[in-house]
C-alpha cells in the first residue's frame, strides 16, 4: 500500500472518531465550527497530511473564524483552497488578457438603465425576461487554467439558448486543446491562460462540439480534434459584442436584455461562502480570472451581480458569488498595476484602470447569433 494511501485511511480513521461532529464543514453549525480539525478537512477534500499542508490550514482557519466573527456581508469558510499556497491557488484562475485584437459589433439596447428590471437571474425562469433557464450547471476547470475557456463556452450556450430555446451543454477542452495564441494575449494557450474573445472567435469559425464527446480533462491536449477528424460541431455563434470598459450601464443593460456575459475580475475570494463579498482591495488590483455574470439583485439592502464561477457547485453558494453592484453614485476604480499578467499587452501600457468590485467592469463580453447545426452537418 502506498504512503498516500496509508495516510488518508488514518486522516479518515481519526476524522471518524470524532463524536457528534459531521465530516463536511458546510454542515457544521457555528459552534461545531470552531471543533473542525484538520484530519476531519483531509477526509473531506483528499488532502496528504504534510506539514505544509497543516500549517496552511491552521492559519487560514484562524483568519476564517476571525473574519466570521465581524458578522460583515459574507462569510467565509474552509474548502479544497484553504491549505494551497498562493502559487498553487492561481492554477485555479487563468486570466491574463493581453487585448486580443479581433473584430466586434457594438451594443446599444436602447434602454435606460433605470427603466432595468429590479432583479435579473438567468438560473430562474420567474426572474428573466425569456421566462426560461438560459445556463448549464455549474462546471469545475480543476488545477488548469483555463477559466477563459469556461467563461466563453458557458456564455455560448446560454447565447445558443437566447436564441434557439435549447441549452446544450459545450466543451472547453475543445477551446483549451485547439486555440492558438500567436499574439500570446491572455498567456501562452491552454491551461496556461488566453482571452474569452479568442474562445468566441473560434466558436464563430468552427463551432463548438458537445462536452458529451470533447470531454474535459484540465489540462492542454496534445493534438486539437478537429485536426483529427474526431470532433462533430453540434453549436455555434455568428458574432460577439465587447463592451465599453468601466461602464455600468452597459454591462447593466447587457445582462437585462441580452441574457449572460462573460466579465473578467480580481479573484481574491478563494475562502468566500455566501453573502455580498467585500473583500477586494479598491485600489490595488490584479485581474486574473475569467467568470460568466449571470444576474444582479438586492439582498439584506445590498445591491449585488449575481456571478458564476468554475470551481464547481461545491464552492460559495453552489458555485456562484454575490460581488456588490453600486447602483447610484461613481464607481470604484483602481489600478492593475500588473497588466502583463492580468490585463495587458507585449509593449501595453504598465498600468490600466478597472473600476466596480473586483474590477468586474474592466473587461465584458457576450456572443451574438447562437444557433444549433442539423444533425446531419
Amino acid at each position: 500500500m502506498s504512503l498516500r494511501a496509508v495516510l488518508v485511511l488514518a486522516i479518515t480513521a481519526a476524522a471518524s472518531a470524532v463524536p457528534g461532529v459531521p465530516l463536511r464543514w458546510r454542515d457544521l453549525g457555528a459552534t461545531e465550527r470552531g471543533r473542525y480539525t484538520y484530519e476531519l478537512f483531509a477526509t473531506e477534500f483528499g488532502k496528504d497530511g504534510s506539514a505544509g499542508s497543516r500549517a496552511r490550514f491552521a492559519a487560514e482557519l484562524a483568519r476564517v473564524q476571525a473574519h466570521n466573527a465581524l458578522n460583515l456581508s459574507w462569510t467565509e469558510g474552509m474548502n479544497q483552497f484553504s491549505d494551497m499556497t498562493p502559487e498553487e491557488f492561481g492554477a485555479f484562475k487563468g486570466k491574463v488578457f493581453r487585448g486580443a485584437d479581433v473584430s466586434h459589433l457594438k451594443f446599444d439596447s436602447g434602454v435606460p438603465t433605470k427603466e432595468l428590471p429590479a432583479e435579473i437571474d438567468w438560473r430562474d425562469a420567474s426572474k428573466n425576461p425569456s421566462k426560461g433557464v438560459a445556463v448549464t450547471p455549474v462546471k469545475n476547470q480543476g488545477g488548469c487554467g483555463s477559466c477563459w475557456a469556461f467563461s466563453s463556452t458557458e456564455s455560448v450556450e446560454s447565447a445558443v439558448y437566447m436564441q434557439t430555446g435549447k441549452l446544450p451543454t459545450l466543451a472547453p477542452q475543445e477551446f483549451v486543446d485547439c486555440i492558438p495564441n500567436p499574439n500570446s494575449c491572455g498567456g501562452s494557450g491552454g491551461c496556461q491562460g488566453s482571452t474569452e474573445e479568442y474562445g468566441f472567435a473560434w466558436a464563430m469559425i468552427y463551432g463548438m462540439a458537445s462536452d458529451a464527446t470533447y470531454n474535459y480533462t484540465a489540462r492542454t491536449g496534445t493534438e486539437c480534434l478537429l485536426n483529427k477528424g474526431g470532433r462533430t460541431p453540434v453549436a455555434g455563434i455568428s458574432n460577439f459584442v465587447k463592451l465599453p470598459g468601466n461602464d455600468y450601464d452597459s454591462l447593466m443593460q447587457a445582462i437585462a436584455t441580452v441574457g449572460p456575459v462573460s466579465i473578467s475580475v480580481d479573484a481574491s475570494w478563494g475562502a468566500y461562502e455566501k453573502g455580498v463579498y467585500k473583500g477586494c482591495k479598491a485600489t490595488s488590483t490584479t485581474i486574473d480570472h475569467a467568470v460568466q455574470l449571470v444576474g444582479y439583485g438586492t439582498e439584506a439592502g445590498e445591491d449585488y451581480f449575481l456571478v458564476r464561477n468554475s470551481w464547481g457547485a461545491s464552492w460559495g453558494e453552489g458555485g456562484y458569488i454575490k460581488l456588490p453592484r453600486t447602483a447610484t453614485g461613481p464607481q470604484t476604480c483602481g489600478e492593475d498595476s500588473q497588466p502583463g499578467n492580468g490585463n495587458g499587452c507585449k509593449g501595453g501600457p504598465k498600468e490600466q484602470k478597472v473600476c466596480g468590485a473586483c474590477g468586474m467592469l474592466s473587461d465584458s463580453s457576450f456572443p451574438t447569433g447562437g444557433f444549433l447545426f442539423s444533425p446531419d452537418h
